[in-house]
């Protein structure tokens, strides 16, 4: 009998439990956010904690799927082992590379600007995820961007990050393209 390696069994539920983990430490951060609310407007921080709130609530249901799930894994893993047809298992590799860019989007966000960063984070997890068409990726990730800054800043009031230095231009000089200031 093959010893299951513990990432193989239980890095789903573990990668969700981050995923929660990183949720709750943004939501505490979006509490600390000093802001004056106009009368009859959302402020700044409720879409992201509404967001925030929700990618809690799914990351707690799919660490507790996941951690079930994990005996069946093993089983198959041990029977995989026994036939020789168990492959190198590539996806939680991916999933930790995801979870980098993940990680490195929200932090990088205040200094790239929310455009210039949210263009690079959806260009990267396509090639992470594996999407091969890399002509279609970039129309993707800048069709994408143009849709949730026109709709976070112009449709919904949000004040998103906008850079810092060139990356504070670009982002000023998208605005005035786009109408918006």
């Amino acid at each position: 009998m093959s010893k299951v390696p513990w990432l193989y069994m239980y890095g789903p539920a573990l990668w969700a439990g981050a995923v929660l983990l990183g949720a709750i430490y943004y939501y505490y951060l979006s509490t600390q956010i000093a802001f004056a609310t106009r009368p009859g407007r959302l402020g700044p921080a409720f879409w992201p904690q509404a967001i925030l709130i929700l990618l809690m609530i799914t990351a707690a249901i799919d660490c507790f799927v996941e951690a079930r799930k994990a005996p069946a894994r093993a089983k198959a893993y041990i029977a995989d082992s026994a036939a020789g047809t168990r492959s190198e298992n590539r996806s939680v590799w991916l999933m930790a590379l995801g979870l980098v860019v993940i990680l490195a989007y929200t932090n990088l966000t205040v200094f790239l600007g929310f455009p210039t960063a949210n263009f690079l984070f959806m260009l990267a997890f396509m090639t992470i995820g594996g999407f091969k068409k890399y002509i279609a990726s970039v129309i993707i990730s800048l069709v994408g961007t143009l849709c949730l800054v026109v709709l976070f800043v112009k449709i919904v009031y949000v004040s998103l990050p906008i850079g810092l230095g060139v990356f504070q231009n670009v982002t000023l000089w998208l605005y005035y393209f786009l109408g918006i200031v």
